[in-house]
């Protein structure tokens, strides 16, 4: 048996070289760098923004002397109703803070 080379396999889309330019090019801009892109994280930070810009101070949240009870179901149902648009993004906060620790503490559950 002759010993020969391995046959050589064909390739449909030969890469074309690559030059000084388009690597210096590639490297100065990240891959996600898009000006869409870019106009999505303004957008999502201006609206973080101005979400915790009406924040109500916590201490209101949990004063304890505003506690009553309420008369009615109807009287409660328009107190929460209140309270639930007043104190909104605190609301928020505190949900998405649970919300985290709850997946750090447990990853698992991200999976659910």
């Amino acid at each position: 048996m002759a010993s020969s080379s391995p046959p050589v396999l064909p390739i449909s889309n030969p890469q074309a070289p690559i030059s000084s330019t388009t690597t210096t090019t590639n490297q100065s801009q990240p891959p996600i760098a898009t000006p869409a892109f870019r106009a999505f994280i303004t957008r999502l930070t201006d609206s973080a923004r101005l979400a915790f810009s009406q924040r109500r101070p916590w201490s209101k949240l949990v004063d304890q002397s505003a506690f009553t009870r309420p008369e009615s179901l109807t009287d409660a149902a328009s107190r929460f109703r209140k309270n639930f648009s007043y104190f909104r993004i605190n609301y928020l906060t505190l949900l998405a803070s649970v919300l985290a620790i709850s997946l750090v503490t447990h990853p698992v559950s991200l999976l659910l």
